[in-house]
């Protein structure tokens, strides 16, 4: 793909936003050259200069010859220049992944090579501007790149995500890079999908291949189009931990496989990577697992590290295989037993919580019960207080009146016999 201004324009948006330092140490994969539309993009070459500090305007080349491939895309001159000047004019320090020979390139075959020793963690900046799509093995090419970055470092990813039938190895989606990026912790920075200006026929090669098995779906295919799709992607490395290959998997999905869970710790058992982005160590077991596990994949016993291969070597080799086996075997114990109280605290946690719970609700009833014939029992005891008072004062009041009626009859008998007496004096008088 090489090159081009939309690569330009991400480069000049990461820059101004401090992401890419100048003087950073950049990797290409693949080796690539500045395709025309690059070379149309003074005014974008201009700004990545102002914004990494260019030692020197970059003086760039005259566009090469405009050939156009289906969908109107314009293809890359084999003869155009490469990026390597480009780079160093904005005083990167440069470096590309190749096997072809092309200028400051280091051999390496991204389908079996692993990524060598003085190289690892090396780049600030490492870009996949159309390479992996040609290579087979999708695990090495990413774990290359992986192990190139150093901790901070940027990746970018510029890809073919859909038809380009005759272009490459693969295509991808964006839910790889969603799971590359979880099994990694990397950070985004960019997402982009880029869809072809025009749909084109599919290529007479493969409805060749089509019409030999299927005739019908042949002629059917011939009177339907395709395009071309891209996605550009920008990742940051937080972690200097070994690499973890994406997994098609939801977050919340766990495994009770040992190997597994020490294969893709990152997926199954984020705990782990939750206590490692906070500073705390990494388990050992992880940076051992990717050795470990080839070893015995190679031998064809991953299980117990044990095969029949190794009963014809000598003596020694064999007490350093066993040997190798029982530390793998620790290692598994060691692990599944971690796994276990790591579950165990947590059934024993809900369980608390459970318990807690219970007696908190038991509690609260207890009391509103509590409560409620306390009230019951008040107003009652204050109910035959009033009922007693009441009578009490009703009996006074009864009392009073009856002494008072007493009186007072008392008084009118005695007035009436005073009468009597003064009447009967004065007849006898």
């Amino acid at each position: 793909m090489g090159v081009n201004r939309k690569d330009l324009q991400l480069l000049v948006r990461l820059a101004e936003q401090g992401h890419i330092k100048p003087c950073s140490k950049i990797v290409e994969i693949g080796a690539q050259q500045l395709s025309n539309s690059f070379l149309r993009s003074e005014d974008l070459v201009r700004k990545a200069e102002a914004a990494l500090g260019a030692p020197h305007p970059y003086p760039l080349p005259a566009p090469g010859p405009v050939v156009l491939a289906a969908g109107r895309v314009e293809l890359q001159d084999s003869a155009a220049p490469f990026a390597r000047s480009f780079w160093t004019s904005l005083g990167f320090d440069y470096a590309a992944i190749d096997v072809d020979g092309s200028p400051g390139s280091i051999p390496l075959d991204l389908n079996f090579d692993e990524t060598p020793a003085g190289l690892r963690g090396k780049y600030d900046l490492v870009t996949n501007l159309g390479t992996t799509e040609h290579i087979c093995n999708q695990l090495n090419a990413f774990k290359a790149i992986h192990d190139l970055a150093g901790s901070g470092a940027v990746m970018i990813h510029h890809l073919p995500a859909g038809g380009a039938p005759n272009h490459g190895l693969v295509n991808y989606n964006p839910k790889f890079f969603w799971h590359l990026a979880r099994s990694n912790d990397y950070k985004w920075l960019y997402m982009d999908f880029l869809g072809g200006d025009e749909p084109y026929p599919v290529p007479e090669n493969i409805l060749e291949y089509v019409e030999r098995y299927e005739p019908t779906a042949a002629k059917t295919m011939q009177g339907r189009k395709t395009a071309d799709y891209a996605v550009q992607i920008a990742l940051q490395k937080t972690l200097d931990i070994p690499f973890v290959p994406p997994l098609d998997v939801d977050s919340n999905a766990r495994t009770d496989d040992a190997a597994l869970n020490r294969r893709y710790w990152t997926v199954f058992q984020p705990g782990v990577l939750e206590s490692v982005k906070r500073g705390g160590d990494m388990p050992k077991w992880v940076s051992e697992t990717s050795a470990d596990e080839t070893g015995a994949e190679e031998s064809g016993d991953l299980n117990d590290g044990w095969s029949e291969t190794r009963l014809a070597r000598p003596a020694g080799d064999i007490s350093d295989e066993v040997r190798r086996a029982l530390d793998r075997k620790v290692a598994s114990a060691s692990h599944e037993i971690r796994v276990a109280v790591t579950r165990a605290i947590a059934d024993s946690e809900q369980n608390v919580r459970t318990s807690l719970d219970r007696k908190v609700s038991n509690s609260e009833e207890a009391i509103r019960k509590a409560i409620e014939r306390k009230v019951s029992d008040s107003e009652e005891s204050i109910r035959v207080e009033i009922s007693r008072t009441a009578s009490d004062v009703a009996g006074r009041l009864a009392g009073r009146r009856f002494v008072v009626f007493a009186l007072v009859a008392s008084a009118l008998g005695a007035a009436i016999l005073m009468a009597g007496f003064l009447a009967a004096a004065r007849w006898l008088l």
